[in-house]
Parts: C-alpha cells; structure tokens; sequence
C-alpha cells in the first residue's frame, strides 16, 4: 500500500464514519459500490471488508449515542435474536450466486453476482428512499385495542413519547432482514432498520440510528465470519479506513443534532436516493 493509497483510504474511511454516526447505516451503503466499481474488489471481497470495518465503527457510534440516551435496548437485543440466521441466510445467496455461469443476453455475457446483487443494491436503496421521503409519525401505526393485561407487548403506542409497544418475534424479525442484508449486501442493515423502526414503531430518527449502531457490531461481526471461511479479504486496508471512520463518527454525532425529525428524513432520503443511481449507473455502463 502506498503512502497516497493510505490517504485515499483514510478519507474514505472518514467519509463512511460519518455516514455510519449521522444516519446509523454502518456506511457500508456507500463503502461497497465505491469498493466494487472504483477499487475494482470482487462483491465478495468488497462485502467482507465493510463487514469488518462496520464492527469497531458502529461500537463507537453505538457507544457515543448511547451517552445521549439515544438507544433502545429492548429493541436491540430482540433484533439481535433473529439477525444471526438472517446472516446465515444472505451469505448462502451470495454464494449460490458466486456457482452460478454467466448468462448470455443479446450477444452480451452477463455476470449473474454483479448483475443480481447491483439490481438488489439499487432496489432496496430506491425502496427506502422512498419510505424515508414520506411523511412519519405515531399517526403511520394505525390505532388498535387495548390489549388485554396478560399481553403487554401487544399495546399499540405509548403516549408518554409516541412510539409503538413491539412484540418480541416483531424485533427479531426486524433483526432477520438486518442479518440478511448485511451478509448479502455488506450495508450493516441499518438502511433497513432505521426506517422501518422509525415508520413503524415509531421511534424518533436519533433513537433508530443509535439502536441501529448498537446491534450492529454483532451483526457485521458475525456476518463477517461468515465470509472468512472462503473469500480472502485484504485486511491491509482496514487500518486507514477504521482510522479515518473514527474521526467520523465523531463528527457525525455532532453534526446530526443540528437537524431535526423532518431534515434528518430527507437528507437519508436523498442520500438512498443517490447511491442508488451510481449503482444503477456503474451496472448499466458495465453490462450494457
């Protein structure tokens, strides 16, 4: 690695930080593509290498947000319960992908773990940019019955703060799509969670991020185990990103407290939104 490599990375790395810290997506959102389509790595070797620099940035993102009260505990370790086998679950489709031949379309040979994973890349990106750009709040849970006493999870919102009393198999299914895309796509989960605990259960942005960023060092951890057994990732580079990615993470918790509900919103909006097009947009110029 040379000393110019070293900044490059380094920059990255704070760049992923902040994105990690101010949004709670782990960063891998942005880490990949740029590893994929600008570094030239492999899916595989790109997905395991944000994994690994995802588990001491979002401890420290996790650890920065739960001094201002931003976490929910409850929420995280049930998520936690069903991530595992989520994991287990998206790295058995990378690797189904990885056996299957090219497909010949047109005249042209198109490589079926690049075209499905860029085409699942751009779709949920796209998805969430979508559901982030819509309006939140209490009032997107629709009311329900009072539930009876020997059901306490089952109690539709809290009045004290506004967010939605979850049942403990609702958690861990959050946690099963978390695991599953973060082995798959190597994005953390986060652009998955933090949405939907914030339309669905209600929780203010702050709180989904810094829940996010505390389930997701075991995630990414464990999801990116599952990638040592058979793909060689060049750990060299982890140093300058981790480097670069706490001085970002620093920054960003700061930063995001400038912003309320609604900023916070539509700046994660167009963040899915723009990473989706240059996904799209590197797949088009390389298949087509």
């Amino acid at each position: 690695m040379t000393p110019v490599d070293f900044i490059i990375l380094s920059v990255l790395g704070l760049f992923i930080g902040f994105l990690s810290s101010f949004f709670g997506i782990g960063g891998g959102a942005f880490l990949v593509p740029a590893l994929v389509y600008a570094a030239g790595l492999g899916w595989p070797e790109a997905i395991g290498l944000s994994l690994a620099q995802m588990v001491p940035t979002s401890a420290f993102g996790a650890w920065r947000r739960a001094r201002a009260g931003e976490i929910r505990l409850r929420l995280a370790a049930w998520s936690l319960a069903g991530s595992l086998p989520g994991a287990v679950l998206g790295r058995s489709v990378v690797e189904f992908l990885e056996k299957q031949e090219a497909l010949t379309i047109a005249g042209r040979e198109i490589e079926v773990l690049n075209s499905g994973l860029s085409l699942i890349f751009v779709s949920l990106l796209a998805y969430n940019a979508i559901r982030m750009a819509r309006p939140a709040g209490p009032a997107l849970v629709p009311p329900a019955p009072e539930p009876p006493e020997d059901q306490p999870d089952a109690a539709p919102i809290d009045p004290a703060n506004g967010e939605r009393k979850f049942a403990p198999w609702e958690a861990a299914a959050l946690g099963a799509g978390v695991g599953f895309t973060a082995a798959l796509l190597g994005i953390g989960g986060g652009f998955l969670f933090v949405p939907i605990a914030v339309q669905c259960f209600g929780l203010p942005v702050a709180a989904a991020v810094g829940t996010s960023l505390l389930q997701m060092p075991v995630t990414a951890a464990f999801s990116a185990g599952l990638y040592l057994r058979t793909t060689e990732i060049p750990y060299t580079w982890l140093i300058p990103l981790i480097l670069g990615a706490f001085i970002g993470v620093i920054q960003g918790t700061t930063f995001s407290r400038r912003f309320g509900n609604r900023e916070y919103r539509r700046l994660l909006a167009g963040l899915f939104a723009v990473v989706a097009a240059l996904v799209l947009f590197n797949w088009l110029r390389e298949a087509l």
